[in-house]
């Protein structure tokens, strides 16, 4: 039997995310009722916040365009 399991390859796919400069988070934290909730079910799998702030960021809307 390999030494692999799922949690050797979630460390090291983590360890690689950050990096290269991603934050990453505990999965419970902001889960459904964690202390910093970022997601309303398990199964949401975007976390809407981020990716609304991250595509303003990437995306500005320019001078004088939508008041």
């Amino acid at each position: 039997m390999s030494g692999f399991n799922e949690s050797v390859i979630e460390a090291a796919a983590l360890h690689y995310l950050r990096e290269i400069g991603y934050a990453t988070e505990f999965g419970p934290k902001i889960g459904p009722g964690g202390l910093a909730e970022e997601r309303a079910a398990w199964d949401q799998v975007y976390l809407f916040d981020r990716l609304r702030a991250a595509a303003a960021r990437i995306n500005p809307r320019p001078r004088g365009v939508g008041g």
